[in-house]
């Protein structure tokens, strides 16, 4: 059975500011309920040569990029770097749901 969603816990690696989002497949969107770093927010997100990218709600900006973080094959506990595009910063990515 298909995954439906996967939500992925990420943290900034200076002050260890953390977010929460969660990636649906339908429509291929991510929200986050604000955290520390990334406010309310949502967009839309893509996978290219196994890792995703968060982009805005329109697809023009790029939010976050969870290296190596792939919808289909990543699992809970599964976790590495990311860089916080719009925030200017990098830290790390960890898998904590996928349903």
């Amino acid at each position: 059975m298909a995954r439906k969603a996967m939500i992925v816990a990420l943290s900034e690696e200076v002050d260890n500011l953390r977010a929460t989002v969660t990636l649906a497949r339908a429509g291929l969107r991510w929200t986050s309920t604000g955290g520390e770093w990334l406010g309310a927010t949502e967009g839309v997100w893509v996978e290219v040569a196994g890792t995703i990218s968060l982009k805005d709600a329109a697809g023009n900006v790029v939010v976050a990029v969870p290296f190596a973080c792939s919808f289909d094959t990543s699992g809970v506990g599964d976790n590495g770097r990311a860089n916080y595009t719009l925030a200017g910063r990098n830290g790390r990515w960890l898998v904590t749901t996928v349903t």
